[in-house]
């Protein structure tokens, strides 16, 4: 089975969160975090969310990121010493919800944070309503988790390309959830199946007052050069990662838009875009959760 290498995706990752930085500052904006009071990043990759946050929170405030990938924290390290007016970042290396790792952050913030935030982390654990409640743990008693979840998947070339059969996106779609439900989900040591939506396992986990919103990535066509970058980048991923899961000639058509010399080919195309929508869902800690 094909893993996640997570040195090789935080190469990428800084380049990724700057094409989304102004969907990731709606997303901070409405989370609305106070001057001066305590955030946990639980996975926080190259710490595209993390800086914005600490801004946020200012001076007086506090940011605790952590990350299993030391790759994803020296790239959110050398940020660091460009945050001017912020709150300080302390990086934690660890397993979010490993033993070890939770004691840190309980030492790092006794009284749980005011607010965590977990990006695309959840999805990955074997039991994921399991997994929050764990991380209501690290939550201080009234204090809210922000849930990145869901949503919809990226959009970027038009229905018929002029190669292959049209359609393309709309099988890569498919054969990403067949991906990564055989290679991750069932390939996970004790994994355990959830039906319903977010929300119904934030409220399962003994969240209160859960709430939702999406937030739109919208770049039209012509695409600025770090836009079509992202485009490459993404197809490039999907040849590599779904080749098995495609047939033959949708294999071929990858291959055509992504070489250069090719008309029709991505890097040349003046019709890509960028059209996604990423979903939050945010849950009050409720008093039943007992905190160490």
């Amino acid at each position: 089975m094909e893993s996640l290498n997570w040195a090789e995706i935080a190469a990428d990752l800084p380049a990724h969160d700057a094409v989304r930085q102004a969907t990731l500052q709606q997303v901070c904006i409405w989370l609305a975090p106070l001057a001066g009071s305590t955030v946990l990043d639980a996975g926080c990759g190259a710490g595209g969310m993390t800086t914005l946050l600490a801004r946020a929170v200012g001076p007086r405030g506090r940011v605790v990121a952590v990350d299993a990938e030391p790759a994803m924290l020296a790239h959110l390290q050398r940020q660091q010493a460009a945050l001017d007016d912020a709150a300080p970042v302390e990086l934690v290396l660890g397993d979010v919800l490993a033993e070890e790792t939770l004691e840190q952050v309980h030492r790092l913030l006794p009284d749980g944070a005011d607010l965590l935030w977990a990006s695309g982390m959840v999805h990955h654990l074997p039991d994921e309503v399991a997994g929050l409640h764990r991380l209501a743990e690290m939550v201080s008693p009234g204090g809210r988790l922000a849930l990145c979840e869901g949503g919809l998947p990226t959009r970027s070339l038009p229905w018929d390309t002029g190669l292959g059969e049209p359609g393309l996106e709309a099988r890569l779609e498919v054969a990403q959830s067949r991906w990564f439900q055989a290679t991750v989900r069932d390939a996970s040591l004790g994994a355990v199946a959830r039906s319903g939506g977010w929300p119904d396992a934030l409220t399962a986990a003994g969240f209160l007052d859960v709430s939702q919103r999406s937030f739109l990535l919208d770049r039209p066509a012509p695409l600025s050069p770090a836009e079509r970058s992202d485009v490459v980048h993404h197809l490039t991923q999907a040849r590599e990662r779904l080749g098995s899961w495609l047939d033959d000639r949708d294999v071929d058509t990858l291959q055509r838009l992504l070489d250069p010399a090719e008309p029709q080919g991505v890097h040349q195309r003046t019709d890509l875009g960028l059209l996604g929508v990423q979903t939050v869902q945010v849950g009050r800690r409720g008093q039943g959760v007992s905190q160490r």
